[in-house]
């Protein structure tokens, strides 16, 4: 396990700020802006760490965040991981489930947010549109002509 010293140095802050903060690396949604943040935090930050902790977060933390970014995922955090846990132990009972149960569960998950998305774009169901997507709120009637 990585060690850092005991006192929390202020070096340390600034990196978890630069990283996990609201304007830090973990708010990129593109490779451009993604690599230009990085290399901000490399240039001011980096240099002040112990080596062991560089190390440990160039191989190991930026990576998973870059992943996280690519998968459209950069803001999914711990809760809400927890809360589709808990969501997936309510539906399997907290019994293990083979992987086939266990896809078919999930894939029974994502249709009925993608249903609820299709209310909330109707203007029904318990969720609704952001303001700045107001304008892509359709009738009923409508919707029954679209196609998929």
């Amino acid at each position: 396990m990585l060690q850092v010293s005991t006192s929390r140095n202020k070096d340390v802050d600034t990196l978890i700020k630069e990283l996990f903060g609201d304007a830090g690396l973990v708010s990129c949604t593109d490779d451009v802006s993604y690599d230009a943040e990085l290399e901000n935090i490399q240039n001011d930050v980096y240099s002040q760490l112990p080596t062991q902790l560089k190390v440990y977060v160039v191989n190991k933390v930026e990576p998973m965040l870059r992943d996280n970014m690519r998968a459209r995922a950069a803001n999914w955090t711990n809760n809400a991981c927890e809360s589709i846990n808990h969501v997936l132990k309510q539906r399997l009972q907290r019994r293990v489930a083979q992987l086939p149960d266990l896809v078919d569960h999930l894939r029974t998950l994502v249709e009925a947010q993608f249903r609820e998305a299709d209310r909330a774009l109707c203007g029904r169901g318990e969720y609704m549109l952001r303001p700045q997507y107001a304008r892509h709120r359709v009738t009923v009637d409508v919707w029954r002509w679209m196609s998929e």
